[in-house]
């Protein structure tokens, strides 16, 4: 079958191509329906939806938004205006026009602390206080009252008893602007020994020094000597009752007084004396001691008196160091005329004298014996007196009374007690004070919020302090 030629007429015979030809033509130059698919998403890659936008448009701020936030802001219209922004002068400073407060304001000035404390150490017995130091209050400008802390470390001489300290303006005996109290002394000690005869005869033995103490550690000895013995009667004259013996107490220190290596003290507890016969003395013997033995002499014998017979005297109890001694209760005289001789009766406990002889030839009586008492104290710390800080702290303000002016500070201390006549040593070791003037209104009041803020720092100051003590 022949071909049959459509379209324009050849000019050239190299015009006319097969379809074959032409198939394999566009066979090798057309793309694959994957490979156009690929060409758009990658050249689309980088574009996005109508949809993503408008999404991210809805979280844009709108103009209600805008005016919502530009109403919190301060705008400098209202600096200076009544319930506006404070201004500020030249200086960075809020002007005094625009600060309410009163025209009489004053400020409760900085704590400050005196120059000078107690140089030494300063001692207080008993009921007498001492002054350790005192400290200048300048004029603060104002009518104000006193905000005082401190410090004072102290130290006591009798168990159980603590230092008291107050601080008084004006004068040693002024109002009180602060107090405080100390430590109480803490020992440990040992089963007190006794000796004592309760015979006429004298009587000799050993005291040992307990296990455990140290240098530092004391002994409180006390002695009482025996009594003497009632006077005989003779005609025409009686018997007087004989004479109580001699108390004596003392402290020792271990180490001080005497060496360490001392074990033992010697003891002799003297008879009671018998009829006219003074008793022997009672004495201990410590061996390193300079002042050893310690004495305590017996009382005398009665005298021969006109009238009626006595009675012997009663050696009374005493207290040393906080603790009762006991005495004893003289022997009672002879009755009147006792034509047998009997004798007056004797004495009883400790260092009494005899009853004395009644008329015609009756005998005075015995005196009771002496006695001894060592006491080993053993300090809680281990040797010598423990001390520590004395907390002062502000006495109640609306106690005190307003002052004016400069005024003085007078640190005092005194002992608890009275009882065993201690004593309070304040000693140099970081005394402290700090001292702060609180403003007074014409009305009497006081800026209590600036006082409990003050009083918190100084309690702050104070802690630190003991932290470091």
């Amino acid at each position: 079958m022949g071909l049959s030629y459509v379209g324009p007429a050849a000019t050239d015979t190299h015009d006319l191509v097969t379809l074959e030809y032409i198939q394999k033509v566009f066979t090798s130059v057309n793309m694959l329906q994957s490979q156009v698919d690929s060409l758009i998403n990658t050249g689309l890659s980088g574009f996005v939806t109508v949809a993503y936008l408008t999404a991210l448009v809805a979280n844009n701020a709108d103009k209600s938004f805008v005016d919502a936030g530009d109403a919190t802001r301060l705008k400098l219209a209202q600096i200076g205006q009544p319930n506006g922004i404070v201004p500020l002068d030249d200086n960075g400073k809020v002007p005094v026009a625009n600060i309410n407060m009163v025209a009489n304001q004053r400020f409760p000035q900085p704590f400050y602390s005196p120059e000078d404390y107690n140089a030494a150490n300063v001692a207080a017995t008993g009921a007498t206080a001492q002054t350790l130091y005192t400290c200048p209050v300048p004029d603060p400008g104002f009518t104000y009252k006193l905000l005082v802390f401190g410090e004072v470390d102290t130290e006591t001489s009798l168990d159980g008893a603590f230092s008291r300290i107050w601080v008084a303006v004006g004068s040693p005996t002024g109002p009180m602007v602060a107090v405080g109290a100390g430590q109480a002394e803490t020992y440990k000690v040992a089963a007190q020994t006794a000796f004592g005869s309760r015979s006429n005869a004298d009587y000799s033995d050993l005291y040992t020094v307990p296990p455990g103490m140290v240098a530092g550690d004391k002994f409180d000895i006390v002695l009482v000597g025996p009594g003497g013995g009632g006077r005989d009667a003779a005609i025409p004259l009686v018997g007087g009752g004989g004479l109580h013996g001699a108390w004596y107490g003392i402290t020792l220190t271990y180490g001080v007084d005497f060496p360490t290596s001392v074990t033992q003290f010697g003891i002799t507890v003297g008879g009671g004396g018998p009829n006219n016969t003074t008793g022997h003395p009672t004495s201990v013997t410590v061996p390193g001691y300079v002042n050893s033995p310690l004495t305590a002499p017996g009382g005398g014998p009665g005298a021969q008196i006109i009238g009626m017979a006595s009675v012997g005297e009663s050696a009374p109890s005493v207290n040393f160091n906080g603790n009762t001694y006991p005495g004893g209760t003289g022997g009672n005289p002879a009755a009147g005329i006792d034509l047998l001789g009997h004798p007056a009766s004797d004495a009883q406990g400790y260092g009494s004298g005899g009853g004395g002889g009644g008329l015609w030839f009756t005998v005075g009586g015995y005196g009771s014996s002496g006695a001894v008492w060592i006491t080993a104290i053993s300090e809680a710390a281990g040797g010598g007196m423990p001390r520590g800080p004395a907390a002062v702290v502000p006495y109640a303000l609306n106690a005190q009374s307003a002052l004016s002016g400069a005024s003085t500070l007078y640190v005092r201390a005194q002992a608890s007690t009275t009882t065993g006549n201690p004593t309070v040593t304040a000693t140099t070791v970081k005394p402290n004070l700090w001292v702060c003037p609180i403003p007074v209104y014409p009305d009497g009041g006081i800026s209590y919020p600036d006082t409990v803020r003050l009083a918190a720092h100084g309690q702050l100051v104070a802690d630190a302090h003991q932290t470091d003590y």
